[in-house]
């Protein structure tokens, strides 16, 4: 776990209380599926985490998708891009697909959390 800076590109609904926010960093970490992010809300004390939904290497992009719940994540849905937010991460035990194939290429993987 690192703490890193990242500039949000998207923050935007995307359905009832759903929101989509893409986040551009100078350099990605390493990530795996499974992972999350503790994402800092400004003027909240407590970070609110989020799992990672997509991650870009190319563009050195992440997407995180949240669900207005509370006043931390309404908060949230104000933050416009261009603006820094801090974030710890990656955090979780995530997991390597290919590994997994390798044991049973006809498994069916589904990862939920929550």
């Amino acid at each position: 776990m690192k703490k890193y800076q990242a500039a949000i590109i998207i923050n935007r609904e995307i359905a009832n209380k759903i929101f989509e926010m893409k986040l551009q960093f100078k350099i990605l970490p390493a990530l795996l599926p499974g992972q999350f992010v503790n994402l800092s809300v400004p003027g909240f004390f407590l970070r609110r985490p989020i799992s990672i939904c997509e991650q870009d290497p190319d563009q050195n992009t992440i997407t995180l998708v949240y669900k207005v719940v509370g006043k931390g994540t309404k908060k949230l849905t104000t933050l416009d891009p261009d603006l820094q937010v801090d974030l710890l991460m990656p955090l979780g035990n995530g997991f390597q697909i290919k590994k997994m194939q390798e044991k049973n290429p006809k498994q069916i993987v589904i990862a939920g959390g929550g």
